[in-house]
């Protein structure tokens, strides 16, 4: 979202999670540099041995492109308008109205969730959304599917994404303090 003058907060992955990303890049085009070898070489003298590990390798190269490359950028964003949630598969908005609670919750990416009172919706185009400050979820990657959108689209992912300073110092609490207090209630 573009917010001109008004103070708006974005945090992306933890640093070694963006240096994993950032060496998975590294490793995809040497790897793209060994497939192009290998095709090379398997038209020079056909074998299957050859076929085989040129397509081994060109299944590793397309997981590591569908993957691993589109989380580089994952982050969330606090507005004075909402909380915009970006990954490679989907990203989400809602307004600061329509977010419940903040939960624990246990499962192996996510620390803690913006509990969501009304589902993201899935008909929605994402402007749409946000410019009727309706909570709204969009995908964008060809692996998430409908189903996937659905049970997404009632929680969105939240302190993975924080420097622990920032929510522990009070910077963060205090913002939310200003635009949404009924979450620091409980």
């Amino acid at each position: 979202m573009k917010h001109e003058g008004i103070d708006c907060r974005r945090y992306h992955r933890i640093l070694l999670i963006r240096f994993f990303v950032g060496v998975s890049i590294l490793s995809l085009l040497l790897l793209d540099g060994l497939v192009l070898f290998l095709l090379v070489d398997t038209i020079a003298h056909p074998s299957i041995s050859g076929f085989l590990a040129w397509l081994s390798l060109m299944i590793l190269s397309t997981f590591f492109s569908y993957v691993i490359l589109p989380h580089w950028n994952d982050y969330i964003e606090f507005s004075p308008q909402g909380v915009v949630y970006s990954n490679g598969e989907y990203r989400m908005y809602s307004p600061w109205e329509n977010i419940a609670t903040i939960t624990t919750y246990n499962a192996f990416r996510f620390s803690a969730v913006l509990v969501l009172r009304e589902p993201a919706s899935r008909t929605l185009s994402f402007s749409e959304g946000v410019r009727r400050k309706e909570a709204v979820i969009e995908r964008r990657s060809l692996l998430m599917d409908k189903y996937g959108l659905l049970k997404l689209s009632y929680t969105m992912p939240f302190l993975s994404y924080l420097p622990k300073k920032e929510w522990e110092g009070g910077a963060l609490q205090a913002y939310f303090q200003l635009y949404a207090p009924h979450l620091l209630e409980n």
